[in-house]
């Protein structure tokens, strides 16, 4: 009995360390572009939230958001547009409801996804 139990816990051991290692670059970015939502999520080295949170308030000024802590709200930029920004050290979700804004404010928005997205790709 125990000569049978020792391969299976030594694969589920490995299963266990091969599952968890992550991403050297501890970088994940997803984006969802349907015909009703645009949604930006990334995770990604804490070290680069600040600039993250930086590319986010030149995107949305002249609105500004002063903390470099945890950041959920949904904001209504001068040209209406109306944006849900979820962010915390090494997490953002940036999402857009393209039934209620239009294909400038989509457009806008994928734009500073893009910039973010190259940031979060930038090589230390």
């Amino acid at each position: 009995m125990k000569r049978s139990l020792l391969p299976g816990l030594s694969a589920i051991i490995l299963l266990m360390y091969f599952t968890s290692c992550k991403n050297p670059d501890n970088l994940s970015i997803s984006v969802k572009d349907s015909e009703d939502v645009y949604k930006f999520s990334a995770h990604y080295d804490e070290e680069k939230t600040e600039r993250v949170q930086h590319l986010i308030n030149e995107g949305i000024a002249p609105n500004h958001i002063e903390s470099t802590e945890d950041w959920d709200f949904t904001t209504v930029l001068n040209d209406r547009t109306h944006v849900k920004i979820e962010s915390a050290p090494g997490d953002l979700i940036i999402k857009l409801d393209k039934e209620e804004n239009d294909k400038a404010s989509y457009l806008q928005v994928k734009r500073m996804c893009e910039e973010i997205k190259g940031v979060l790709a930038e090589k230390k």
